[in-house]
């Protein structure tokens, strides 16, 4: 579909497009494949004009998907009937025939297994920031696949890597994963990803890495029952012999883990310089309750919180009560569950401690209202949740996500 405002009459392109001259000029095909997201039309689109081949296939080619059992894809794992090594041949033989297309690839998504990542590492991949390992078949991954995969990890334009599942069997093996990164890799995400423990023992021959990785970016995803996780599931990460350092951290998200229980010494290391902090309410302490080491009111350059999960408006409030009365915040998000019981005087009295607190800094108040059975009509729950926090609504800083 071509955007309105280029086929409007007042539009300089008005008459080229009359013509059908618009589809000569690279610029405005790209942008009308940008208003494209269905990948079947992307394709068709390719064989209209060659102007047209070049913006579809900067789409098709940008995030390259050959697992989508990777977390933040589509939140599902491949059936086992997909053939995903075929897959992944043919896109191999495609890109080997049209060496151009591999400019294009930005992000790619695949499993750690020795068949997928061998037929990677054949390929030059000039401008990949993204990529992103799944592990699908469990277990211990094999030294020969760990060293394949760190050649792709090792590309100078590498920016962020993702390991989903992956069972490591040491730190050498961690170290052999990164081993030839260069200072661009910044950002990590991990699920499920750990060390077994039953070779710690074995580390400590190890001598520190003369070499480390400075994280800027971390996000964590831990199983959601956190009785089955234990601290071995994270605390690799800040182990001295770990090729990652996490004093630099600014972008921590915590979603699933205990932030001020189990996580407090992640957030210890680099208490100084997390800005943006990502976390559940309901995991305010650990799973026995132990007081936290570490409050938010500890971090003192922090300006952007973000509350996710099932979360309690009482789990709110008191997270927002750690918060010390000179905070730097600038951004803060909370859920609110929306459903038969009504909610308005718990509301009340989070809207007026949001209001008497000392938040100086504060411009941005954003309410993410989640629906349950039964609940009220949207044009309703915006009413009283706009009401409830009225002060920031009249000053234009209250936004509410329904």
């Amino acid at each position: 579909m071509i955007p309105a405002f280029l086929s409007h009459p007042s539009s300089p392109c008005h008459s080229a497009m009359a013509s059908g001259e618009v589809f000569q000029i690279q610029e405005l095909c790209d942008c009308i494949t940008d208003f494209i997201d269905n990948t079947l039309d992307l394709r068709s689109c390719a064989l209209v004009l060659p102007s047209l081949t070049v913006s579809a296939q900067r789409r098709l080619f940008h995030d390259v998907v050959l697992n989508e059992g990777c977390w933040g894809v589509y939140g599902r794992t491949n059936s086992r009937s997909f053939d995903e090594y075929g897959a992944c041949r043919r896109l191999c033989s495609v890109l080997k025939a049209s060496p151009q297309l591999l400019r294009l690839i930005r992000r790619l998504r695949a499993s750690l297994e020795s068949d997928i990542v061998g037929l990677l590492c054949e390929l030059d991949f000039p401008n990949l920031e993204g990529l992103f390992f799944n592990r699908r078949r469990g277990g211990v991954t094999k030294e020969s696949t760990l060293l394949a995969a760190a050649k792709l990890i090792s590309l100078s334009s590498v920016r962020c890597v993702g390991l989903f599942y992956v069972i490591l069997r040491n730190m050498s093996d961690l170290r052999r994963l990164f081993e030839g990164c260069t200072s661009p890799l910044d950002s990590l995400l991990l699920n499920e990803t750990k060390i077994l423990p039953y070779e710690v023992g074995l580390e400590r021959a190890l001598s520190p890495p003369s070499w480390r990785l400075r994280i800027s970016s971390l996000q964590i995803q831990l199983p959601e029952n956190l009785l089955r996780s234990s601290p071995r599931d994270w605390e690799w990460l800040i182990d001295p012999l770990s090729p990652f350092d996490l004093t630099a951290l600014r972008d921590a998200h915590y979603s699933s883990l205990s932030v001020l229980g189990y996580a407090s010494p992640l957030l210890t290391c680099s208490r100084l310089t997390i800005e943006k902090l990502s976390m559940s309410p309901q995991l305010y302490f650990d799973a026995t309750n132990n007081p936290p080491s570490i409050s938010l009111a500890d971090l003192p350059v922090l300006r952007h919180l973000t509350l996710v999960g099932w979360a309690t408006l009482g789990n709110v409030q008191n997270v927002l009560a750690s918060l010390s009365s000179s905070n730097a915040l600038e951004y803060l998000e909370f859920p609110v569950f929306v459903g038969r019981v009504s909610r308005s005087a718990e509301l009340a009295r989070l809207g007026l401690a949001l209001s008497t607190a000392n938040f100086p800094l504060l411009r941005h108040l954003v309410i993410v209202a989640i629906f349950e059975l039964g609940a009220p009509s949207r044009d309703h729950v915006c009413m009283k949740l706009r009401a409830a926090f009225a002060d920031w609504d009249a000053k234009g800083q209250l936004e509410v996500l329904v």
